[in-house]
């Protein structure tokens, strides 16, 4: 479902809401590790990162990442573990293009294509999040946190990320209205400064 709006002045809100109808055990969203499996790989793999961004790797979480690779059916790769390391120690919200610059500092031989197709399977996999912006190259980020929405500064292109459990809460009851049951909501507030005066 999506939605935009804009707020006289303020900014234009646009935002996605992701359901399953509240009837039915096999929703509309799949992934190549499936339904429990994924929420066992986003507990573990929200563990992976928290171990890369502390600069501590070890060989178990390693191990869980090419777990999660091989029980998808793909190859374990160090062009994927670097394109992961990358992603795990971002700070912010990288382009492919950016990944693929910070990824070669590790692996010179990753192509700008091999970032692409995987990043395309991490989405899959659900390890990631694609922020698709109107006007800019879409950006990436890990999904070891609770829903939060962004707000996307349409003249520098920098991001802000912030968590509204009213919003959330509101989210859920019209999904309830219509007789579904939100699986994630992705909002992305695309904004202006205010100017003083």
């Amino acid at each position: 479902m999506y939605s935009s709006k804009l707020i006289p002045g303020l900014y234009e809100v646009s935002f996605f809401v992701i359901a399953n109808h509240s009837h039915s055990h096999k929703g509309p969203i799949r992934t190549l590790a499936g339904g429990r499996r994924r929420l066992f790989a986003l507990a573990l793999f929200s563990g992976l990162h928290r171990c890369m961004t502390r600069g501590i790797e070890t060989h178990e979480t390693l191990d869980t990442f090419a777990e999660l690779l091989r029980d998808a059916g793909l190859r374990v790769t160090n062009q994927r573990v670097a394109i992961m390391r990358t992603l795990s120690g971002a700070e912010d919200h990288p382009t492919a293009e950016e990944i693929t610059g910070k990824a070669r500092e590790l692996d010179s031989t990753i192509s700008f294509a091999t970032v692409y197709r995987t990043l395309s399977v991490l989405e899959e996999l659900g390890l990631i999040r694609k922020l698709s912006l109107e006007n800019s190259p879409a950006r990436y980020e890990l999904c070891d946190s609770e829903d939060h929405g962004h707000i996307v500064d349409l003249d520098d292109g920098s991001i802000v990320e912030f968590e509204d459990g009213a919003l959330t809460a509101r989210y859920e009851a019209i999904a309830a209205d219509h007789g579904f049951e939100v699986v994630r909501c992705v909002t992305i507030i695309e904004a202006r400064k205010k100017k003083s005066g």
